[in-house]
């Protein structure tokens, strides 16, 4: 166990005072590689259900990682959809969400990848009907009918990856891009009729909203350190 500084001071070289406690343990060679995962699969009245899924495969220099969810609950957490009751539910929601992780080591251990990728999907659709009637002072009838449906989703990816080459003992060049693209949809949509004792119209009204709005961000950061001292083993 060893105190290791920040990511920013590594590549600066300029020394900012944060440590993160790091634990190294060496495996026996034979313990360095596998394949493990789990799934799991869920259902119950009124037609929900959940599905969660994580695999993983590693070995000396090698891992991949594999996370999925998909569920009717109105939930983007497993475990937390996986206890929701019908009276929590509102609507029609369907949640889905998917990562993925690589990382890997090349050319003797001097190039260092890591790459990461998410997915989230989520929507909802609701809609109500309402119906009233009121009986005035003057014994006439006013009945008024309104529905009313909602809509909206938003979906999400991102990439994520880091590239770190060692040139000597003394060069490192390390490439850093991140990568997130969304799209959120909305519609709302609400009418309404009230209508005398008799059935004759006395007022209307209708209306309806839509947006859809999208967005995208990219960055990339490429760092050169050069020690000044080359390293002593």
């Amino acid at each position: 166990m060893y105190e290791k500084k920040s990511e920013e001071a590594e590549l600066s070289g300029i020394d900012d005072g944060v440590r993160i406690q790091t634990v190294n343990v060496v495996l026996k060679e034979k313990a360095r590689k596998g394949i493990f995962g789990n799934a799991e699969l869920l259902g119950g009245t009124k037609e929900l259900y959940a599905g969660n899924l994580f695999a993983a495969k590693f070995n000396q220099t090698e891992r991949i990682g594999i996370t999925a969810n998909h569920n009717n609950m109105g939930s983007s957490n497993s475990r937390e959809g996986s206890l929701r009751m019908n009276n929590q539910i509102t609507g029609q929601p369907l949640n889905t969400s998917l990562g993925a992780n690589y990382e890997n080591q090349f050319l003797k251990k001097a190039l260092k990848v890591n790459a990461n990728y998410n997915y989230n999907n989520s929507s909802n659709k609701n809609q109500s009907e309402n119906y009233n009637k009121n009986i005035l002072p003057d014994n006439s009838i006013l009945e008024r009918n309104s529905k009313n449906y909602n809509e909206n989703s938003a979906r999400s990816n991102g990439v994520r990856s880091n590239l770190s080459m060692r040139l000597d003992s003394t060069q490192n060049i390390e490439l850093q891009t991140n990568g997130n693209w969304s799209n959120n949809f909305s519609l709302s949509q609400s009418e309404s009729a009230t209508n005398d004792g008799a059935g004759a119209a006395v007022s209307s009204f209708n209306e309806k909203n839509e947006s859809n709005t999208s967005s995208q961000s990219n960055n990339f950061r490429l760092n050169y350190r050069k020690d000044s001292k080359p390293a002593v083993h």
